[in-house]
């Protein structure tokens, strides 16, 4: 998408519109993308945002807090783990592992089970949101229908119902978008209430869950039941893993809510948000910017021209000066560089009225979900238990180790792990450490990636009945052919699952070379995220939140893992580096997954 946009830029499409004053008015107005172009791309964008998600939690992230040997799972891809031995009862194992082997009145179920079949499951939700996105885009997850104008797809009734009968109304066209049917793909996500109806109506009894499908729970069984049934069980992780409470977001889904008050139409808006904690005025946690006043002093916009990177830590060289902006890039190995310790840049954001005193004002800021979620205004610390205070609830930690303590606002201290697991020698009390919650650990990244993930699959609903309007509109188009005009310097912005997408573009004016690409730069979420310490000394939002997680056993350091993917990262996309004149290994066979693993 980034790269479509940039494309669209340099062809003299309004595909930034609001950053027309970047160009000092040498840039006018031009053409506009179709709104029929825009919702299917939104449409194709949504499907591939909601497949990540899930993927996210369930095959990268969720084997990091149950231990599939608790499922007779000895096998790959389940095993081999990071964690102790096997061996529940002993007080280390059950503080590394707190997944009930067993539960509720009948003590018959196994949650680590249960979620082994939540891993497998996900598999075909994620499937079914790839078919939506070949439905619009030709392919996925590579996408082929995307152009410069719009896209290459036509809006059709037929395309129109098969999305609708995967994501709620089923084979049997039953389902409705507030009760959809099962096997839909908004019924697996289900609601963000759906844990603490659970304990509230059903008595949180985990004999209850739904593994043989039997339907005994109204609310288990979901997407966002099990994120948050982690949650409840590993809550110290809501101080592990923080970062700088800067949050960046270049904005995505550009028809996807045309009330936003921002007024750039977006579903998830452009801006920077420097703080984890809520907004001091203009949103709200279910709705977003639910009010007018779309700058609150939190809120900072967010420019391109403000993006620099930086290569002190970095396998690289520059011809000259320390910091350049894209359209300035360079990307010369330099492998024997002693200083460095990374493929990946330093991007940073220059803004001299930070408040955090750094350097020359160039801050790190962080990429991703929970960036797009706090810049939105539905996400920030203390979340869950305004949620549970909304729906009449507790707002205590009902289950696990930690049942009855409050859940954490902007500002609480961590807890004393020694305290709670008395039989675990060694465990510090985290607020020693002088953590506080801020919004920005761990668990904050998880939970506002699979909020999103709900908001975005409920958000298609109504692209797909807006593009219903189109239908058999002979007006309606999907694309516009580019205009005779071409821009040499161009930009695309958007956002990926993973956070913040920029690529950034010059092209040869007249001349011998003219239309030949001169540079292409591209600034990628994990860019932001994974990178090193720059020159003033400042490390990368996922460094910087390593810095204060305890780890209990060196042998065993799951602590690691469970903050290192909260952050979703792809170095490959990141580093961009090819090694010419070489080829990679062939792939000489495919073995399929045995079903006796499950």
């Amino acid at each position: 998408m980034a790269a479509a946009k940039n494309v669209g830029f340099a062809y003299g499409f309004n595909v930034h519109d609001e950053d027309v004053a970047e160009w000092g008015g040498s840039r006018p107005d031009t053409t506009d993308i179709p709104e029929e172009g825009a919702l299917v791309r939104d449409v194709i964008y949504g499907s591939n945002f909601v497949a990540s998600h899930l993927v996210h939690f369930y095959q990268l992230a969720a084997l990091d807090f149950i231990d599939p040997l608790a499922a007779n799972l000895n096998k790959p891809p389940f095993c081999p783990r990071y964690g102790p031995p096997y061996n529940p009862g002993d007080p280390v194992y059950d503080y590394y592992y707190r997944v009930p082997t067993a539960g509720g009145t009948s003590g018959t179920t196994n949650m680590n089970v249960y979620l082994v079949a939540q891993y497998v499951l996900a598999l075909q939700f994620r499937r079914m949101c790839n078919q939506i996105g070949a439905i619009w885009g030709g392919r996925a997850p590579f996408v082929q229908g995307l152009t410069a104008g719009g896209v290459a797809t036509s809006v059709t009734q037929e395309a129109i119902d098969k999305t609708r009968e995967l994501l709620y109304e089923g084979p049997g066209g039953t389902g409705t978008p507030s009760a959809p049917a099962a096997g839909t793909i908004l019924k697996f996500i289900g609601n963000p209430t759906d844990f603490a109806l659970f304990v509230n109506l059903e008595g949180g009894e985990l004999d209850k869950l739904p593994i043989a499908g039997d339907g005994t729970s109204v609310y288990a069984g979901t997407h966002l039941f099990d994120v948050v049934a982690v949650a409840m069980l590993y809550p110290e992780y809501f101080w592990l893993g923080n970062a700088y409470e800067r949050f960046l977001a270049y904005g995505v889904f550009e028809q996807g809510d045309p009330s936003n008050p921002i007024g750039d139409n977006r579903l998830l808006s452009r801006g920077r948000k420097i703080t984890g904690a809520e907004y001091s005025t203009g949103s709200d946690w279910t709705s977003g910017w639910a009010v007018p006043n779309p700058s609150p002093p939190e809120w900072k916009p967010a420019i391109q021209g403000n993006v620099y990177e930086n290569i002190s830590s970095s396998w690289y060289r520059y011809g000259s000066g320390a910091w350049k902006h894209p359209w300035n890039g360079e990307t010369k190995p330099r492998p024997q560089k002693t200083t460095a310790y990374s493929w990946v840049k330093s991007p940073r954001y220059r803004d001299a009225t930070d408040p955090g005193g750094f350097a020359y004002g160039l801050v790190p800021y962080e990429a991703g979900p929970l960036a797009r979620m706090q810049v939105n205004g539905n996400y920030y610390a203390g979340i869950l238990y305004d949620a549970y205070v909304a729906n009449g609830v507790s707002p205590t930690i009902p289950i696990g180790p930690f049942a009855g303590v409050p859940f954490p606002r902007y500002g609480d201290p961590a807890p004393h792990l020694g305290a709670i697991f008395p039989g675990v020698g060694g465990l510090p009390n985290l607020a020693a450490y002088g953590l506080t919650y801020n919004g920005d650990s761990a668990l904050d990244r998880y939970a506002a990636r699979q909020l999103e993930c709900w908001k975005v699959a409920n958000a298609m609903v109504g692209w797909l009945n807006r593009l219903e309007t189109k239908v058999g509109n002979a007006t309606s188009i999907t694309r516009t052919p580019p205009a005779d005009q071409f821009y040499t310097q161009s930009f695309g912005w958007t956002e990926a699952p993973r956070g913040a997408l920029g690529h950034w573009m010059k092209v040869s004016g007249p001349g011998p070379n003219q239309g030949k690409i001169e540079k292409y730069q591209c600034v990628v979420p994990s860019t932001w995220n994974a990178s090193p310490r720059d020159a003033n000394g400042n490390p990368g939002p996922a460094e910087k939140a390593m810095e204060d997680v305890y780890v209990h056993d060196v042998n065993h350091p799951l602590e690691i893992l469970r903050v290192s993917h909260s952050w979703d990262f792809c170095t490959a996309c990141a580093v961009h580096i090819v090694k010419p004149n070489k080829r990679g290994k062939k792939v000489e066979k495919i073995v399929h997954m045995d079903p006796t693993y499950l």
